[in-house]
């Protein structure tokens, strides 16, 4: 895992089509705006974890594995 330390306004890019931008809202709270193509499946961590259900077509897989398979869903971009 790469760990690097942004200010609100700087961005990193993953793999010359994704770019994750710090952001800061008024409450100083710090979010992360993310520009990917609409192939790249983008989904919070929680979510991925309730997406762990165990079907025969997944079996022993879960999160992004089993969206994979075809039986996760992503979350909109937008």
């Amino acid at each position: 895992m790469l760990v690097l330390g942004r200010e609100p306004g700087e961005y990193v890019v993953i793999n010359n089509e994704i770019q994750v931008k710090v952001l800061k809202n008024k409450k100083g709270q710090l979010r992360l705006a993310i520009d990917a193509p609409p192939h790249v499946p983008i989904v919070r961590g929680e979510v991925l974890e309730e997406q762990k259900l165990v079907t025969p077509s997944n079996m022993g897989k879960t999160g992004v594995e089993a969206m994979k398979a075809g039986k996760g869903k992503s979350e909109p971009t937008a």
